[in-house]
């Protein structure tokens, strides 16, 4: 159910969070559901209102060891890049002093895509750095 303002989890996890918007929810949910066949507890958050900060869901995901921000913009003007952080949303989390690590995962041309394959080995890659 659509609450503006609050971020929609679609799983809940430990060990990290995926979070994500638009089209590339579902391409992120197939990689949370086959992470967790694989014994990697990730959670997954629609970010449904790019705008405004949750902030009591950045304090539960701060808490956990990974965030990861997957989405189709631009990596240099999208919600995970560093200019965006400053003015939205990445570094609320760096304000908050939460211990998560923070990555972003977007495209890098008009020709590039985000995939599932990308994600599942983002997060893999981000597990075994734990």
């Amino acid at each position: 159910m659509f609450i503006a303002g609050k971020d929609e989890y679609i799983r809940k996890g430990t060990k990290g969070y995926i979070v994500t918007y638009g089209d590339m929810l579902y391409r992120s949910l197939d990689a949370v559901e086959r992470l967790r066949k694989e014994g990697i507890d990730v959670g997954l958050i629609n970010k449904a209102t790019l705008n405004v900060v949750d902030e009591a869901a950045m304090k539960e995901i701060g808490s956990t060891g990974f965030v990861l921000v997957v989405e189709s913009l631009n990596q240099r003007t999208a919600l995970g890049s560093k200019a965006s952080h400053r003015i939205n949303w990445g570094f609320g989390l760096a304000d908050m002093s939460c211990s998560s690590e923070l990555g972003s995962l977007s495209a890098t041309s008009i020709r590039d895509t985000v995939t599932c394959k990308r994600v599942l080995r983002t997060v893999k890659h981000i597990d075994a750095l734990l």
